[in-house]
């Protein structure tokens, strides 16, 4: 725990103090005494054993060049039979059975605006109870979708844009795409209006599949979207929406509700059924985060996105040996990478999911009714997939609201939590805190979650451990990329000690090391081989869709090494990350090249390392390092927690007079020196305690902003990753002011 936590334990009353180095005495008797019976039990050198094993290998030994793959190899499975995604989803069906239930989706009963105090509107839902599809019931609305496309104009090989949030419609509809041999695009409904014509236009998309509020979105641009001349919609009875005018001069949009596209497919005759893909047939065409410049669109085929799901079978083919017993809760963007490789898994192996969203997931959601349960409290997932900045969120959450019962409690929790900590590592359970500490938490995500999966950007090693602990659960970090259909290495469920680092190779991959001669990394490095990744494997990505110079510069294609009369050839992409790997086979990233800047005295600071560091101090939300080469210090652009900050204004800026009135507004908060240097003091204190930050990466001055930084305003990405770029650009004036 940081030290702050014990600093308060130590204003406790003298009485307190002494009551709680008895309880820990009582605790140290205990512990010391039923050890042997833990031990017996529990086999902790079994779990250290599966822990420490030797994940990965190089192919060959004696060259530091060649590429670490994983030892061992997976179990059969029938996806290992399946050429393209339609052949994997009959598969599922004939596996699975056509009465199994496989989708669960929620139905918006009503709708109400709600006024904040702040001003804002929410709008607050009713929702229905998880209703569920079976495989059969699935398969037949995928067939209906499919026919109602062609009935309606798409044409085998034809790109359509899928353009909505994630819910049941948009995985029904991808499938019915594919079947049909089109080619799926997506694209963020939070994009700005330049980023979504570009995308229209750059993809030659005629069909649109959209939900009746982004309607009207498509109207404003509909003049700079010529080719788009069909536009499907999902109707939303709750809310009222008036249809925009789907004429504008010679350019003629026929509007479309989703409900008459699949009666249209029910109607029409079952041989139409467009063309059968191949492996090789592209299959989506789907756009990065964007998180260091302009979005691409990377190509992906049929064959390219099963090796993924093949490779992530290499995280869960023990854990789920019985894939009907786990469900799976679906909330974060389809329209990325992560996110629509776990549901096409899941769907296609026979993992229950059921559909959330962001706004209703937990308790804490800003769009539930007072009478309405969250997704997470009434589906009870077992597996889940976030991101960083949520877990950050979860982690600060509990934390405040154990601050708030007292400085006992306080102090009594951390104990505990140091307490399960330490065990674990030596390879313990501690089921008397799981029961009396960690059930009431666990209770927040479900209380059946066993599997998180994380991925997306680098997570904090300290949130890693402490929401392993007090949620119960089993949490890896994966690594990869689009343009690797999500796939490159992950931590493994069965290692629930190991922090900070990626994990090892998945399956079907190779994952070798070149030099950063700039950076000072190589391969032959000592004792670790170091080097920028680049991983190579079937699915690696064919490209990006019309640039050339990028693939050419990203993507290589070398012939298969070792196998005679192989002639086949292997995709490899740079990964742009700098990592170390250890005797084991394990990943570490230790630095990002495109986060790599130069000071003024040729000092070199990795921005991203830093950032991790500093998302673990109480009062940053996000935060965006930026360093200057003509400067010898780094700034930090943070984006505040609201709630600590105004916990902090009613210590600090309420006490001074002049300032009383300016409480109640964030942007003069963020703005009163007073506070802001402060939290700047206080930073620079928290980055010293640790030690883990050099004298010169701990940033001299700060910005705190209170601008809400969101995919609308473009200063993260759709899965919250900050884009560096646009932020830079965004607070200019005062990143040069702060360097004046």
């Amino acid at each position: 725990m940081d030290n702050s936590s014990n600093k308060s334990s130590n204003r406790l009353p003298v009485q307190t103090l002494i009551l709680l180095l008895l309880i820990k005495l009582l605790v140290l008797i205990y512990t010391y005494l039923t050890l042997p019976v833990y031990y017996a039990i529990q086999q902790p050198f079994r779990v250290l054993e599966r822990a420490y094993r030797v994940r990965a290998r190089q192919e060959d030994p004696n060259d530091p060049y060649s590429p670490w793959i994983r030892t061992g190899q997976l179990p059969y499975h029938y996806l290992d039979d399946c050429r393209t995604l339609p052949e994997a989803q009959r598969r599922s069906l004939e596996v699975n059975g056509v009465d199994t239930p496989c989708l669960g989706y929620r139905q918006v009963l009503s709708e109400v605006d709600v006024r904040q105090s702040d001003g804002k509107v929410l709008k607050k839902c009713e929702l229905s109870d998880y209703q569920w599809l079976t495989y059969g019931e699935a398969d037949t609305r995928i067939a209906h979708i499919a026919r109602g496309l062609l009935i309606n104009g798409v044409k085998p090989r034809d790109t359509v844009l899928i353009f909505f949030d994630t819910r049941l419609e948009w995985l029904l509809t991808a499938q019915a795409i594919l079947r049909i041999g089109a080619v799926i695009t997506t694209l963020y409904s939070t994009l700005g209006t330049d980023s979504l014509v570009y995308g229209i236009n750059e993809t030659e998309v005629t069909h649109v599949i959209t939900t009746e509020d982004l309607l009207t979105k498509l109207a404003k641009i509909r003049a700079q979207i010529p080719r788009v001349k069909t536009v499907v919609y999902i109707e939303l009875p709750y809310r009222q929406h008036s249809t925009p005018d789907a004429t504008n001069g010679d350019n003629t949009v026929e509007l479309i509700k989703f409900e008459q596209l699949e009666k249209d497919g029910q109607l029409a005759p079952e041989k139409l059924i467009g063309l059968v893909p191949t492996e090789d047939d592209r299959a989506l065409i789907q756009y990065t985060s964007g998180s260091t410049g302009v979005p691409k669109g990377v190509i992906l085929t049929h064959k390219q996105i099963l090796s993924g799901l093949v490779s992530i079978r290499t995280l869960v083919y023990r854990e789920f040996a019985e894939p009907r017993k786990h469900l799976y809760i679906a909330y974060l963007p389809l329209t990325h990478v992560l996110e629509f490789c776990a549901e096409m898994f899941c769907f296609t192996s026979g993992v229950r999911i059921g559909y959330g969203t962001p706004n209703t997931l937990t308790g804490a959601g800003t769009a539930l009714r007072d009478v309405t349960k969250s997704d997470i409290a009434l589906l009870r997932p077992t597996f889940m997939v976030s991101v960083p900045l949520i877990l950050e969120r979860i982690r600060k959450g509990i934390e405040t609201t154990v601050a708030k019962r007292g400085q006992l409690f306080q102090t009594m929790f951390n104990y505990a939590v140091d307490y399960k900590i330490q065990w674990q590592l030596r390879g313990y359970r501690t089921p008397i805190i799981d029961y009396l500490v960690c059930r009431k938490i666990r209770a927040m995500v479900g209380g059946r979650l066993g599997y998180m999966m994380v991925g997306g950007a680098p997570l904090n090693s300290y949130t890693q451990q402490f929401l392993r602990v007090c949620l119960n659960i089993n949490l890896a970090q994966g690594y990869g990329s689009t343009e690797s259909t999500a796939s490159v290495t992950s931590q493994d469920f069965d290692d629930n000690l190991g922090t900070g680092h990626i994990g090892s190779p998945l399956f079907g991959l190779k994952v070798r090391l070149i030099d950063w001669p700039e950076g000072g990394y190589r391969p032959t490095d000592k004792p670790y081989p170091r080097g920028e990744a680049v991983v190579g494997g079937p699915n690696v990505a064919v490209g990006y869709y019309k640039l050339d110079d990028e693939t050419r510069e990203a993507f290589e294609v070398s012939s298969s090494a070792g196998t005679v009369g192989d002639n086949s050839s292997i995709h490899w992409f740079r990964m742009g990350d700098i990592v170390e790997v250890d005797g084991n086979g394990v990943f570490k990233i230790i630095d990002r090249k495109k986060d790599f800047v130069k000071l003024q005295f040729g000092e070199y600071v990795s921005l991203g390392k830093i950032e991790s560091e500093l998302k673990n101090f109480q009062f940053v939300d996000n935060v965006c390092v930026y360093g200057d080469s003509r400067h010898d210090y780094l700034i930090a652009l943070i984006s505040p927690n609201q709630l600590s900050i105004r916990e902090l204004a009613a210590q600090l800026v309420a006490a001074d007079n002049n300032d009383v009135n300016n409480i109640e507004k964030f942007s003069d908060l963020c703005q009163n020196k007073k506070l802001v240097d402060y939290v700047c003091r206080e930073l620079r204190l928290y980055c010293q305690s640790t030690g883990r930050l050099h004298k010169m990466e701990i940033p001299s001055k700060i910005m705190l902003c209170s601008d809400e930084w969101t995919p609308a305003n473009g200063l993260v990405t759709p899965a919250l990753k900050i884009r560096r770029k646009s932020i830079q650009i965004f607070y200019q004036q005062f990143i040069d002011k702060l360097y004046e």
